[in-house]
């Protein structure tokens, strides 16, 4: 099992960004169908949203990520995976890291948001 310091490491070494590999990890091991919550996401791993919003942007303007609509007031914006082929392999290597970390929760239906 990897911890989470263990994985920022990694992330910081591999990745260039400290929190982008977990980024990575909750996205990759959401399912189809769902989106992943930042705020749940930092509040799982002990940070504040703010540390994922570079990597998210980068993502998101690389096409790899698509946002839900910002326009509707009092929900969570969720951050998806697109179908694009990177996904496939990177979804192999979080797998294979087994982190030591629960993210139930962290992922919700999407586009439906609480």
């Amino acid at each position: 099992m990897v911890t989470l310091a263990e994985l920022r490491r990694i992330s910081a070494a591999a990745f260039g960004h400290r929190y982008r590999l977990e980024l990575l990890w909750a996205l990759a091991t959401a399912t189809a169908s769902q989106g992943i919550s930042l705020s749940l996401l930092a509040d799982r791993c002990g940070v504040t949203a703010s540390v994922y919003y570079p990597p998210v942007r980068k993502m998101t303007d690389s096409g790899m990520v698509v946002t839900s609509s910002p326009e509707r007031a009092g929900r969570r914006v969720l951050y998806a995976r697109t179908g694009t082929p990177v996904w496939t392999g990177l979804q192999m290597m979080v797998e294979d890291l087994a982190v030591d970390v629960d993210l139930a929760g962290v992922a919700l239906n999407w586009p439906a948001a609480s």
